[in-house]
């Protein structure tokens, strides 16, 4: 009797370890799935507390331990990620990659680790891209290409990268199109007004040389033409250049210069006209000739006058 209720109470025992232990091992279990649906989720801190658990459960299990690290890596990533800080990223990336190389890992760590790395490597390139265009554009505005660099600051301002450094370069950008704009409207401005100078500069010479035409048909006494230099050699008169003057025999040619220390060359063609000095024609035949001031002996920026003598 004595031996049965011996037996018994071992039975007995042995039923409530055995329990104990299935309690323990679905509880184990319960843990580590639910920590793996949290990292799935990217809850890690979560995820952190069920493996913590299951770990605790059974501490000789080899997994809890290794997933435990893997989320302190895959945390660290995504914060060092946020703060632009690239390259403590990539250590954590790298090291989580040799980690699953060297044994089989959950899926769920795999794809969180792809994904990292994806953002990791879109993010760099992007940065790497908006430097590149702004320093373009940097260049292109320093050879006043305006309109091609605001094309580009434009793109830069489009990016969709919310990264701290990509929000600088586009704070910069956007400084920088300011600064363009200004400049371009500027220059537009200038050049406006270097087309309107010009035509009125066309407009004054048209005149001019339709007056001095008029001064000359209408004129019956001798001509005077003043004229003077600059200190390249230009010459500058109210007698346009290629203009006609018209002359009756005896009529004369006064060509004076107004300003001192300066030499010039005189010529003059044809049989209708007779220097009576340095500086004076007479009209003695009619027909036509031409008379020629070469400011320095210079061709290039000669005036020449067409002489018809009626």
């Amino acid at each position: 009797m004595k031996k049965l209720l011996s037996q018994l109470f071992f039975f007995s025992i042995m039923v409530i370890l055995a329990s104990g232990c299935t309690n323990n091992q679905n509880e184990y279990q319960d843990n580590l799935s639910k920590g793996l649906n949290k990292i799935k989720a990217g809850d890690y801190k979560a995820a952190t507390v069920y493996l913590n658990n299951a770990k605790k459960l059974n501490n000789t299990a080899e997994k809890p331990k290794s997933l435990l690290q893997q989320v302190t890596q895959l945390q660290i990533a995504n914060i060092s990620l946020e703060a632009d800080k690239f390259t403590d990223a990539q250590k954590q990336v790298s090291a989580l990659k040799q980690g699953i190389q060297k044994k089989n890992s959950e899926p769920a760590i795999i794809v969180k680790i792809n994904n990292l790395s994806k953002q990791l490597e879109s993010k760099v390139l992007e940065i790497d891209r908006l430097e590149k265009m702004l320093t373009t554009a940097k260049e292109l505005e320093k050879n006043a290409k305006y309109k091609e660099a605001l094309s580009i600051l434009s793109d830069i301002e489009k990016s969709n990268s919310t990264s701290k450094q990509s929000e600088q370069i586009k704070s910069t950008g956007n400084d920088l199109r300011k600064e363009v704009q200004n400049k371009k409207e500027l220059a537009e401005i200038q050049m406006k007004l270097k087309i309107l100078e010009e035509k009125n500069r066309t407009l004054e010479g048209k005149s001019k040389k339709q007056a001095a035409q008029k001064k000359v048909a209408e004129k019956a006494e001798d001509f005077i033409i003043e004229y003077s230099f600059d200190e390249n050699g230009n010459m500058y008169t109210d007698y346009p250049n290629g203009i006609t003057l018209t002359l009756t025999v005896g009529q004369k040619i006064y060509l004076k210069r107004t300003n001192k220390d300066d030499f010039e060359r005189l010529l003059a063609s044809g049989d209708i006209l007779e220097w009576k000095n340095g500086s004076t024609l007479v009209a003695i035949h009619k027909g036509a000739g031409t008379i020629d001031i070469l400011p320095h002996d210079d061709w290039d920026k000669a005036y020449t006058y067409n002489v018809v003598v009626k």
